[in-house]
């Protein structure tokens, strides 16, 4: 399982938001990572944040925190100032940290508009006292009343955009925590029982038919035929077809339909 440390800026005096006054660069980069946090848990990492209240001059000790966990990237997040509409990252060196700032570029690249730089400035102290490979994200201009709006209102995205690049970063699979899970198929509705509509007698009657009477009116249950159907069917003459058709109608057995058609007019149990 792979470990990310999330360090949000945490200026001492925080840089003022062109946004809204009530914010500022330390609060909208902590929104920004509250939102990053779930998609890598869900994602399987382990998730190591630089606490919200340790500002000012204690830098080293996230640093060292970083290193004493043994993270395998060490992710910071600012925003810039001097009224620009870029993404700067930036990294120690042109070795691993600047392949994984250019998955980062790929993926920011797909929802943000402006320009998105990578640079090799190793003088910052996250860059270059950190054990893990680090990438230290100046994601927009806050004092660019444009730029700033554009993250306010796309937080999540920024967020999910990110956790996508750090899943490219370390081969693993990406998991939406906000996905709608799929609906399971509804149960299938039992189908009611048919019913028969027919009569019930008792089986000894039908026992009691002789054998082309039992024939003719087995053939007749469920269907309705014409005499002439009736021999073809069962090879019995025609004569005696008519005879036992006459008796079994004689006995409520059949009933005899428009066009001189027959059907069983009742059933017997099994």
């Amino acid at each position: 399982m792979p470990k990310i440390y999330l360090s949000p800026a945490a200026h001492g005096r925080d840089n003022p938001c062109g946004y809204d006054s009530a914010c500022g660069e330390n609060i909208h980069c902590n929104l920004y990572m509250d939102e990053l946090e779930p998609y890598l848990l869900a994602c399987g990492f382990a998730v190591k944040r630089n606490p919200k209240d340790r500002t000012g001059d204690r830098l080293k000790e996230a640093i060292a925190e970083s290193n004493a966990w043994g993270a395998d990237l060490h992710y910071v997040a600012h925003t810039n100032a001097g009224g620009g509409a870029y993404s700067l990252l930036m990294v120690y060196d042109q070795g691993t940290a600047y392949g994984y700032a250019e998955k980062l570029a790929a993926r920011r690249r797909e929802i943000y508009a402006g320009n998105v730089k990578i640079s090799v400035q190793p003088q910052w102290d996250e860059l270059r006292l950190t054990a893990a490979p680090a990438v230290y994200d100046e994601m927009v201009f806050h004092d660019n009343a444009k730029d700033i709006a554009w993250f306010h209102e796309h937080l999540r995205e920024m967020a999910e955009a990110t956790a996508k690049a750090i899943c490219d970063m370390f081969g693993a699979a990406f998991v939406d925590p906000y996905a709608k899970p799929a609906e399971p198929a509804p149960e299938p509705v039992p189908r009611p029982a048919e019913r028969n509509p027919l009569p019930l007698r008792p089986r000894s009657e039908l026992e009691a038919m002789g054998d082309e009477q039992r024939a003719i009116f087995a053939l007749l249950s469920g269907r309705a035929l014409v005499p002439d159907e009736i021999v073809g069917r069962t090879e019995i003459p025609a004569r005696r077809v008519n005879t036992a058709l006459t008796l079994l109608q004689a006995q409520g057995y059949l009933n005899e339909l428009p066009g001189k058609r027959f059907t069983a007019a009742v059933r017997f149990d099994d």
